[in-house]
């Protein structure tokens, strides 16, 4: 292989295109220059090039003590030139002024976390570490008597925890800690009434999600009220409730209706009536059977029946399973399709437009397998097999095209099953003889 030699102007002239933002592959198509050797001259040069007051710049604000990445963004550089050109300079953290410096601590002492400081400050977390790291952290700093009083006080008046951290500035958890043994604004007790009647309604025997619904509580509110009452499906139901409840079911009422009726939670009911059958399982009475089979004989709809016997439609419908109801179904040829039929034993053939004239031609094919049936350009139209002929005629009368190419009257001749001569084609299709 030939090596090729470059002069000291080639290999200028190839570093102020690349600087241009010329491609290496086009350098080498106007240099005539091999794409390898161009590849050799640019390659981890051509990203790091910048300009000499570019530089002293970036190497300046390095050396004040700026971070690296905060200077990138401040020239529009990428992290790596700045990295490439301050290698040599030592890390040196931005110095910030005693006035800044006594601030942060005095805010660490007042309560707050570091982490707050240095978003409210607008200062990198890692510098407040840095300033305050002979000082302890927040949870280990105990807060003046004269605080912890006035936190809970606040909490015993009504506020709540989040509130009073927000309103004094100091750390949530803090707050936490100091009023451990006070009760949240969620459990402070409602007034005496309310708890009586939340009460009441327990011992009666709703449940306390129903209680909840109805007074607009919170479940865990009622629940908190009511700890020491026992739940409803421990809690007995006296006898004359019990006593209610079985009547009402022994009446042919629903295990449902009841529940609803009497305020009591459905599985109770149905803890209380299990001996007793339900009502979809209880037998009908002889004289009530009669009288809906008699209904039905009579002519009424069995739908009829069910209301106005005020009876479930699916029970009338059992004990009337062997009763024909309703209508003899007409099994001839009717409407559209016996003025078809009609038209087809005159002519041969006949018309249709409607769209749903598939279901004619179902009913007729059933009984005459000779009735053929074609759509073409929106035109259906009905023919005997024997009547083809005349059929394709009436079809291309009705569609009256003026031309018709040689394709399409193939495909025409093709459908209805005809054979026709060229001589007669050539009529069609002309329209002359």
């Amino acid at each position: 292989m030939k090596k090729h030699k470059i002069s000291l102007d080639t290999l200028a002239k190839i570093k102020e295109l690349k600087k241009s933002g010329m491609t290496k592959r086009r350098i080498s198509e106007i240099l005539g220059i091999p794409y390898s050797i161009v590849k050799k001259y640019t390659e981890k040069t051509w990203h790091r090039v910048v300009s000499d007051e570019l530089k002293e710049k970036i190497r300046f604000a390095v050396k004040d003590g700026k971070r690296k990445y905060l200077v990138a963004k401040e020239y529009g550089v990428s992290k790596s030139i700045v990295q490439y050109y301050t290698t040599d300079l030592p890390f040196k953290r931005e110095v910030i002024s005693k006035e800044i410096e006594e601030c942060l601590r005095s805010e660490v002492i007042k309560g707050k976390t570091k982490r707050q400081i240095s978003k409210e400050m607008v200062i990198d977390y890692g510098k407040v570490l840095y300033y305050t790291k002979d000082l302890p952290s927040i949870n280990r700093i105990p807060f003046p008597p004269e605080i912890i009083k006035q936190i809970r006080s606040e909490v015993t008046k009504g506020k709540t925890k989040m509130q009073i951290a927000k309103e004094m500035g100091i750390d949530y958890g803090k707050v936490l800690y100091h009023t451990r043994d006070l009760p949240s604004i969620r459990r402070i007790s409602f007034p005496s009434e309310l708890i009586k009647q939340i009460r009441s309604e327990v011992t009666k025997g709703k449940t306390k999600v129903q209680i909840a619904k109805e007074f607009d509580i919170k479940y865990r509110k009622v629940r908190y009220i009511t700890e020491d009452l026992p739940s409803i499906r421990e809690n007995p139901l006296s006898l004359e409730l019990i006593a209610q409840i079985c009547s009402g079911v022994a009446k042919g009422k629903t295990k449902i209706q009841v529940a609803k009726e009497l305020g009591i939670d459905y599985w109770k009911v149905r803890c209380v009536t299990r001996d007793l059958q339900s009502m979809r399982r209880k037998p009908l009475p002889l004289e009530t059977i009669k009288k809906i089979r008699s209904e039905v004989i009579a002519g009424k709809p069995k739908i009829q029946v069910s209301r106005e016997m005020q009876l479930p439609p699916r029970t009338v419908y059992l004990h009337t399973l062997d009763i024909i109801t309703g209508y003899p179904r007409n099994l001839g040829i009717t409407g559209r399709s016996l003025q078809l039929l009609e038209s087809i034993i005159k002519r041969g053939y006949a018309t249709s437009t409607h769209q749903n004239s598939m279901r004619s031609y179902r009913t007729l094919h059933k009984r005459f397998p000779n009735i053929k049936r074609v759509h073409m350009n929106g035109l259906t139209i009905f023919f005997l097999q024997s009547n083809s002929n005349a059929a394709m005629r009436a079809f291309l009368e009705i569609t009256n095209k003026k031309v018709i190419s040689g394709q399409e009257l193939q495909q025409i001749i093709d459908v209805f099953g005809v054979n026709i001569s060229k001589k007669e084609k050539k009529i069609i299709r002309t329209g002359r003889k």
